[in-house]
């Protein structure tokens, strides 16, 4: 994640708590794809359509947690 911000890309990271179940994943948009209609929020909430759950907001990244 810190490489993708560093080099300025768009990056989605993905991880599974098999024994609770869930699935948290994070979302980065850099300014210059942000400026070009990028959402974070909309990524987020088009990948938590697909896999259900609900979604969380926490500083200036996105996290959700997935049931």
């Amino acid at each position: 994640m810190l490489q993708a911000k560093k080099l300025g890309k768009a990056v989605y990271v993905f991880s599974v708590d098999s024994e609770g179940g869930k699935v948290i994943h994070v979302n980065h948009v850099p300014e210059a794809l942000k400026s070009k209609g990028l959402d974070a929020r909309t990524w987020a909430a088009r990948v938590t359509e697909v896999l259900g759950g609900k979604v969380g907001f926490l500083l200036s990244s996105l996290w959700t947690i997935l049931k």
